[in-house]
């Protein structure tokens, strides 16, 4: 352990110069809002970039020995010129602050695309399979910690070594960090790793990541982009999240991680937020007899709930709609629809006064639940109370849950799920839990019975 510790930032998912998904005219839904300047649509179209900047930014500022990039830096299948160049600035800057960066490639940006495709400074170093010792980082003279890959995307059953150098109990009580990067097929609950029921997804990457917890890896740094922060034992499991959402999948402040470590090897891990464009998504029920001002003002009273980061430059607000009403068919009609953003901006402005900076981009869609067309509503009811009765009868527990694998098999197994870039879709669905479906499915039975 370093008598002095040592900090870090922890950073994955930038996805450089890729374009935002879902937003303006390429929205969920029925209509959008949001009147852009020229810079704020340069915020839009630069935002993952803006984000790196930023990161290294904080490098410096906060005096990091060290920078981590768990994978998804960029997609080797479309980088562009603009992100190369931005890259390769990013790390120049650090190298002449004499700052490491250390880089495990992910399903996205394979050591091969790095070495062809980027220009790396001598500050930069590339981290190995499972198979390779760990790294040393070592700053005047001082050992800081060591990295170590402990599954890589192609982690196979002839590669697994259980007496690896991740796996070893470290003999001189050195802090040691452990990658899991963006790709590798492990899910996480409870703190602990899980393979991905997914076709080709080899069940040896979790069981070297489990081996490495249990032999006392101090940070599991994961770079799947989907944000946790866990505890096992004395190993913590951090994933921080990309640094710029491209999707509203993931909604809130995003950023980068930093790491302090101190010289008893106690660990505080720090979110900042560097993302200048925000996803958030509301749900909203339009009751039969609400007014327009009455929805407006609940619309509100949700967004004046959250607190606005420095550095967000565009909220993207996505509204799913249910209910009923003259009210909701307002929001179905796109002519009505410039009205109703601005009411909604205005009661917002008045209440947030201070906040004039951060441009919000409203969008709607519709997520009506709707029926099949029964011969009856006492049919239909009768159709939803056995299936109740189903779901909560105990000697058919296991019948439910075979319903719900034998459907999850069947969408991973789809064709269209096998596509690279449809990886976090197939681990959302592997990773889906049995209990929570059916539950989830008897709360919705329950809401047209109640």
């Amino acid at each position: 352990m370093a008598d002095e510790g040592f900090r870090f930032i922890h950073a994955t998912d930038l996805r450089l110069d890729e374009p935002l998904v879902g937003v303006g005219a390429n929205g969920p839904g029925i209509g959008s809002s949001g009147k852009m300047s020229g810079d704020e649509s340069h915020a839009l179209v630069d935002a993952t970039l803006t984000a790196w900047n930023l990161v290294v930014e904080h490098c410096v500022s906060a005096q990091a020995d060290f920078l981590l990039l768990t994978g998804n830096v960029f997609d080797h299948r479309s980088l562009s010129l603009r992100a190369r160049i931005a890259l390769e600035r990013g790390l120049a800057t650090l190298d002449s602050n004499r700052i490491e960066v250390f880089i495990a490639p992910g399903n996205l940006d394979p050591a091969t695309a790095w070495k062809r495709q980027v220009s790396l400074p001598g500050n930069v170093s590339l981290l190995g399979t499972e198979e390779s010792d760990p790294v040393a980082v070592v700053k005047h003279g001082r050992m800081l910690t060591s990295i170590q890959t402990l599954a890589t995307t192609e982690t196979e059953e002839p590669g697994w070594n259980a007496n690896s150098g991740a796996n070893e109990t470290s003999s001189n009580g050195g802090y040691r960090i452990g990658v899991v990067p963006a790709g590798v097929p492990v899910q996480w609950k409870n703190g602990q790793p899980e393979s991905l029921n997914v076709p080709g997804a080899s069940p040896f990457a979790a069981t070297l990541v489990q081996s490495a917890i249990e032999n006392g890896v101090n940070y599991v740094a994961c770079g799947a982009g989907q944000p946790q922060l866990k505890q096992a034992g004395p190993t913590w499991i951090h994933d921080p999240g990309p640094t710029q959402s491209i999707r509203s999948t993931v909604a809130g402040p995003c950023g980068c991680s930093l790491v302090q470590v101190d010289s008893h090897g106690r660990t505080r891990i720090d979110s900042l937020a560097l993302a200048p464009v925000r996803w958030e998504t509301f749900f909203l029920e339009i009751e039969k007899q609400a007014t327009l001002k009455d929805v407006v003002e609940k619309m509100a009273l949700q967004v004046m709930e959250l607190n606005v980061s420095e550095c967000e430059d565009v909220w993207v607000l996505n509204w799913r709609l249910s209910g009923e009403g003259k009210t909701l068919e307002a929001f179905l009609d796109p002519s009505q629809l410039p009205q109703i953003w601005e009411q909604l901006e205005e009661e917002l402005e008045e209440e947030l006064s201070g906040d004039g900076h951060t441009l919000r981009i409203h969008q709607c869609e519709l997520v009506q639940r709707v029926l099949r067309d029964p011969v009856s509503l006492e049919d239909a009811t009768g159709l939803i109370q056995s299936l109740q009765e189903l779901l909560e009868s105990e000697e058919n527990s296991n019948a439910a849950k075979s319903v719900v694998e034998e459907v999850r098999r069947e969408l991973i197994e789809d064709q269209w799920l096998q596509r690279a870039d449809m990886f976090q879709v197939r681990e959302v669905i592997a990773s889906a839990n049995s209990e929570d479906v059916i539950q989830r499915a008897l709360d919705s039975a329950g809401l047209y019975l109640d």
